[in-house]
């Protein structure tokens, strides 16, 4: 089945099989958390992921840099 395929799915007592071929496609595993997404045409099924995957995604942040932007927004939202 291609990515853009359509495939229909039946909800029986709140529970959603996904097809064996989209779960072998997108490696899901039974008992596996997913996440469903609202989204404008309906729902979006997401792989769940844990913080500790992320480690390393994101480039080294500069801490004084940081420090700095949080100072500078924290005294434009100090009430006057």
């Amino acid at each position: 089945m291609s990515a853009g395929a359509t495939t229909q799915i039946k909800i029986s007592k709140g529970q959603i099989t996904i097809p064996e071929s989209l779960r072998e496609q997108y490696e899901l595993h039974d008992g596996e958390p997913i996440v469903l997404i609202p989204v404008e045409n309906g729902i979006m099924v997401k792989r769940r992921c844990d913080m500790k995957s992320l480690r390393g995604s994101i480039r080294e942040i500069d801490v004084e840099k940081a420090s700095k932007f949080i100072r500078k927004l924290r005294s434009e939202w100090r009430i006057k």
